[in-house]
């Protein structure tokens, strides 16, 4: 089965009124029925967990499914077991949030110990502190689990350094499953905790921050059994600090499990991957070694201002912008970390490039011009080669594998292209999905309404199931936005089907 979301908002600002409910679909995307209504001007908020399996030996995540729904209505934390259609949600703890102040921010993090099992998951969810502001330094967390009873409470996360200071771990080789929390404690230790945060198992720094907004989050070399790393930062005064961890011997409580690098710049932000964590300091690029644990200067110089980057089997792609506004795609090289120039746009005519897909000996790149409200969509080798144009492209969504392989980057062979051939203002727009490996392309459907750059938000679906496709319309005068839920299968030919009514054409 799939869950789609309806939404219906009216009003403006602080003051806007409504309600939003979540419909369970079978998995052709029949049968529609209420499985959670809400009034938005109390506290709520949802999430999925699926299932899967995950073979640590080979690297490989598949089977996924949708299992359940944590949903936060009025305060109060349920979960519904989706895989059985008229089964009841269940109250999960007597931890409540108040629905006349602001308490309840939102749900953080979660992760299951076991993705075989949907009753393993443990949520984490923000709550505002003494100030009643979210994102603030007093902000709380609370953590729940899926096998709680209803008259248990939430277990408080420690005191933070910080209202993101704390950030899930998942096994070195199980890369799917939850293994524990790193958390930046307030009392300047960064420690890992268990997943039920009974208890720590491992000391890695202990830092007290400096300047306002401290950070800690982790990334992962990519790989079967890639490294993982841990970074702190503390506002612009602190630099950033990076552990190279074993999740597994950390969570264990081995000693030597993390190593701390020494990195050379302020940095403000783990990017990418190539054959190790791509570092950005400020205007200078680094790459951390796997094998030597070193950091390594990239020369970045060509590419100008770098505004987002792609990890990919075969390095790492780079967008970057000249100040006189030309924007080009470069690839860095994963065994050379060498930066090689692929693709680019002149400045001054509207032209962005919006979007860097990589696919298997091939990259995706779409050019979007901010006037037209169109694009132009170019599939190019890893040397720069055109090989395939696609005109009046306005989005580009790559879809997941059924089976997720951690040892490999890409893991979405399909994309989801939306094309506006009459214009923005004309018809309808066409969907359809591309195949990146032969770019060959399967007709899906027609949308009732011309789409945006930003108008089709994600799909929601297991990998292994069909997908809900939300797009939305904004009423610029009244300054609302519509949300309508699609169903679609990627393999199926026009199998694009209207869920939900929430959009008038």
């Amino acid at each position: 089965m799939l869950i789609g979301m309806e939404r219906a908002v009216t009003g403006t600002g602080s003051s806007a009124t409504g309600f939003a409910r979540l419909n369970l679909y079978n998995a052709d995307g029949t049968n529609g029925a209420p499985l959670f209504a809400f009034n938005i001007g109390q506290p709520w908020d949802w999430t999925t967990v699926s299932t899967g399996n995950m073979n640590p030996a080979a690297g490989i995540y598949s089977d996924e499914r949708l299992a359940r729904v944590w949903t936060i209505n009025n305060g109060e934390i349920s979960l519904a077991d989706v895989s059985q259609r008229n089964q009841p949600p269940r109250r999960v703890t007597n931890t409540n949030f108040s629905a006349t102040t602001l308490d309840f921010c939102s749900i953080w993090a979660a992760g299951s110990t076991d993705v075989s099992f949907a009753d393993t998951n443990h949520l984490v969810l923000r709550r505002a502190g003494v100030d009643q502001r979210c994102d603030s330094a007093d902000d709380r967390l609370v953590l729940v689990r899926a096998s709680q009873r209803a008259d248990e409470p939430g277990v408080q996360a420690p005191a933070m350094a910080g209202p993101y200071t704390l950030w899930p771990l998942f096994g070195k080789r199980s890369r799917a499953n939850l293994v524990g929390w790193a958390i930046w404690e307030q009392s300047g230790a960064i420690r890992v905790w268990r997943p039920d945060l009974s208890a720590p198992t491992a000391n890695i720094s202990s830092e007290l921050p400096a300047g306002t907004s401290p950070v800690l989050f982790s990334t992962r070399s990519l790989g079967s059994a890639g490294a993982s790393y841990l970074a702190a930062q503390s506002g612009n005064v602190m630099a950033t600090r990076v552990w190279r961890l074993d999740t597994d011997a950390v969570v264990a409580g081995a000693m030597n499990a993390a190593v701390e690098l020494t990195v050379p710049a302020l940095v403000d932000m783990v990017q990418a991957d190539v054959g190790g964590v791509l570092l950005r300091g400020g205007g200078r690029w680094f790459r951390i070694d796997d094998n030597l644990n070193t950091v390594v200067q990239l020369d970045t110089t060509a590419m100008g201002t770098v505004r987002f980057t792609v990890p990919a089997d075969e390095g790492v792609y780079v967008v970057g912008q000249t100040p006189d506004g030309a924007q080009s795609v470069y690839l860095i090289n994963r065994s050379t970390a060498q930066a090689t120039y692929l693709f680019g746009v002149a400045g001054g005519g509207g032209d962005s490039i919006a979007t860097v897909i990589p696919q298997r000996g091939r990259v995706l790149v779409r050019v979007f011009n901010s006037t037209r409200q169109n694009g132009l969509l170019t599939i190019l080798d890893s040397g720069g080669r055109v090989i395939q144009e696609f005109s009046d492209v306005t989005t580009s969504l790559a879809l997941s594998n059924p089976s997720f392989d951690y040892g490999t980057v890409l893991n979405a062979d399909r994309v989801l292209l939306s094309f506006n051939v009459a214009g923005r203002n004309a018809g309808g727009s066409v969907l359809q999905i591309l195949d990146g490996r032969t770019g060959s392309t399967m007709p899906l459907g027609v949308l009732p309404m011309t789409v945006r750059d930003v108008d089709l938000v994600s799909t929601l679906g297991a990998r292994t199931g069909n997908r809900i496709l939300r797009a939305r319309k904004t009423n610029t005068a009244a300054g609302t936005v519509a949300e309508d839920g699609f169903f679609f299968d990627p393999t199926i030919p026009n199998s694009l089907r209207r869920l939900t009514n929430n959009i008038n054409f």
